[in-house]
């Protein structure tokens, strides 16, 4: 690398124009190139929109501003691209238009070095949830340390896979539940294993969203192969967080309804679970609430006191009562309170950076992934009790007979 490169990112060296450039030589390649053909083939024919969309992806790729996130409100291109067979054909003919447009906007052989050898501290996963094993397990075998959306994968056969090949390989395997880090979420947790509720009593978890037919017009979205319905898609969330703070699980009877939307799974679920300790919980979940998202909640009874964390994505203390202490509610509400456009939260940003931190340190922490594999259990048991008609017991051996299937 020479002085003129050293210590400069990508974006440093060519620029807003440079990468408007590139963007416009990857197109002038892709037609020129035979080899481009399929890649070509999934294009129309005036790519204005997506040399732009491709310059403004670079720009913060390449260490620039994040224009394509302004634009989009995401960096994630797996929607973008759902119309079409990407595989590792289509993978090289990309990567061969790349390199022809390098040269034609004359870059420098160290930044083509600097941009072929960028070191990958984590690889996301955030494809359909039917394909989360296979392209968890391939990046694990290429050695870089995954995180993956949740579920970890559709089956627990595979995510013990995962699991065991992470172990193997030294490598970091995450999963992305989010809610865990939700400060209403983290202050309920930490309240019940001081245990200041006591003996607990009930627990109630309530998910009463909106997703329109639209949702599931896509080839993923409610089937039993890529998907699930509500229980595994919205809900996992929320049963993640009663598996979390009050787990383990014994028991399971469910019921599951297609109500208003047209799918192969659920929309709708109405679960009486019972935990280890022998405290009940009731689940309902729904995406046939209309005509908006309105709760996602947990309340919990206990000898000592009641709770209850709700708003649109658990964000909010909506009540806290500890019988016989003197508790400032107000102080309570507001400290361990975040506000949520939508359900989906904010926390995906506080877990990007710890798991980083643990690539980068070497810190081989599994417990978002034994608890995966727990909550995929329960899952699964709830849909075998429905399957089966009767209550269930959870265990490893015991799988839907429909979802991953």
């Amino acid at each position: 690398m020479n002085k003129e490169t050293e210590n400069k990112t990508p974006y440093e060296i060519l620029g807003d124009k440079g990468i408007k450039d590139l963007a416009h030589a990857f197109y002038e390649a892709m037609d020129e190139l035979p080899l481009a053909a399929d890649i070509k083939a999934m294009h129309s024919d005036n790519l204005d929109h997506v040399k732009r969309m491709l310059a403004a992806y670079l720009t913060g790729w390449m260490g620039g501003p994040p224009v394509y996130l302004a634009i989009k409100g995401t960096v994630c291109l797996t929607e973008p691209h759902e119309p079409f067979r990407i595989g590792p054909k289509e993978r090289d003919q990309w990567l061969a238009c790349m390199d022809a447009a390098l040269d034609k906007i004359k870059a420098s052989d160290s930044l083509k070095k600097m941009l072929k050898e960028i070191k990958v501290d984590l690889i996301i996963i955030l494809t359909p949830s039917g394909m989360h094993y296979d392209h968890s397990n391939l990046a694990l075998d290429y050695g870089f340390h995954v995180l993956v959306e949740k579920p970890i994968c559709l089956l627990i056969t595979d995510a013990k896979k995962l699991y065991k090949k992470a172990k193997d390989k030294k490598l970091v395997l995450s999963v992305g539940f989010q809610n865990r880090y939700n400060k209403a979420i983290v202050y309920l947790k930490k309240a019940v294993e001081k245990k200041l509720f006591g003996k607990i009593v009930s627990i109630s978890v309530v998910l009463r969203w909106c997703r329109f037919q639209s949702y599931y017009s896509d080839n993923w979205h409610g089937t039993w192969k890529f998907d699930g319905g509500v229980i595994n898609q919205q809900a996992i969330h929320h049963i993640d967080a009663l598996n979390y703070i009050f787990g383990p699980i014994k028991k399971v009877s469910s019921f599951i309804s297609k109500r208003l939307n047209k799918l192969e799974a659920e929309d709708t679920c109405v679960s009486i679970i019972e935990l280890r300790d022998g405290a009940l919980c009731t689940l309902e979940a729904t995406t046939a609430a209309r005509p908006k998202d309105f709760e996602a909640s947990i309340t919990v009874v206990g000898e000592k006191g009641i709770a209850k964390v709700g708003g649109i994505g658990l964000n909010k203390i909506d009540d806290w009562q500890i019988f016989k202490n003197k508790i400032n509610i107000k102080k309570i509400k507001k400290n361990n309170s975040e506000k949520f456009d939508n359900g989906y939260g904010i926390s995906h940003k506080k877990i990007i950076p710890l798991y980083l931190n643990q690539t980068q340190n070497k810190i081989k922490n599994y417990d978002s992934v034994i608890q995966s594999i727990s909550t995929l259990k329960l899952i699964h048991s709830i849909y075998s009790s429905s399957e089966r008609s009767k209550v269930v017991q959870i265990s490893s051996n015991l799988n839907s007979r429909k979802l991953g299937r």
